[in-house]
């Protein structure tokens, strides 16, 4: 007896053990889960504002062109609004490679971050220029400029750059979204596992208490479920003939 309850002992203790490495992995792969879902987000945010950084220069210079052409104010509002907010969308992708989770970003994200606020800041300079020669009558000097392949040259380097970057986050995209479902089905593989210690847990506890069971506790058991198929004697009155 000394013997089994040692036994029972170490079946029990083993299996609470299991339970609570089986819930602290659990755990873990949440906070991992948690962590891939947030990487993903960034990854997904940096890739928007990269394109509309982009595309906030390409809409000022096509206002540019519009005014230069028309001298109608209503085209400036494209510049204008990149003036305002290309330089915090910038900031914004920057920030999120700079203070990321996982550490700083390589030399080669570094300088490909500074080439894209230098050819920015340089295709809007050469818009403001343009707009200044026109502002002070230079309209022929101002049309120069724009012929020149300096604006051409500029905005062609920042969408390279840009399409660089973009293509850095497409690959963080698909490497989270792998991290994200391999959590997926881990949390689900460590439920089960745990469901099924919890099961094995349970059958220690009925087969300890069912050898600790005396037979009047089986006889009690029995008599509080009843028995539900009765069985039928072999009386005289079963068979219809008596016994003498």
């Amino acid at each position: 007896m000394f013997s089994g309850n040692r036994l029972y002992i170490v079946a029990v203790a083993s299996l609470m053990v299991a339970l609570l490495v089986a819930s602290l992995m659990l755990e873990l792969n949440a906070e991992a889960r948690v962590a891939n879902i947030k990487e993903l987000a960034t990854a997904q945010q940096r890739k928007s504002d990269v394109e509309l950084y982009v595309r906030t220069i390409v809409d000022a210079e096509t206002g540019q062109r519009g005014y230069l052409l028309t001298r109608d104010p209503i085209y400036l509002g494209p510049y204008e609004a990149a003036r305002s907010n290309a330089g915090s969308t910038l900031d914004r992708v920057i920030d999120s490679y700079m203070f990321e989770d996982k550490g700083p970003p390589s030399v080669n994200v570094r300088n490909a971050l500074q080439k894209l606020r230098e050819l920015g800041t340089a295709k809007m300079d050469e818009l403001a220029a343009s707009l200044t020669l026109e502002e002070s009558n230079r309209h022929d000097a101002a049309l120069e400029l724009v012929r020149t392949d300096y604006g051409l040259q500029t905005m062609d380097a920042l969408r390279k750059v840009a399409a660089d970057l973009d293509a850095r986050s497409v690959g963080e995209l698909n490497v989270e979204q792998r991290n994200v479902g391999v959590c997926e089905r881990d949390a689900s593989q460590r439920l089960l596992r745990r469901a099924r210690l919890a099961d094995h847990f349970d059958v220690v506890l009925g087969l300890e208490q069912l050898a600790d069971a005396t037979p009047h506790d089986l006889v009690v058991v029995e008599k509080e479920h009843g028995d539900r198929h009765p069985r039928h004697s072999g009386s005289s009155h079963a068979s219809g003939r008596s016994v003498r």
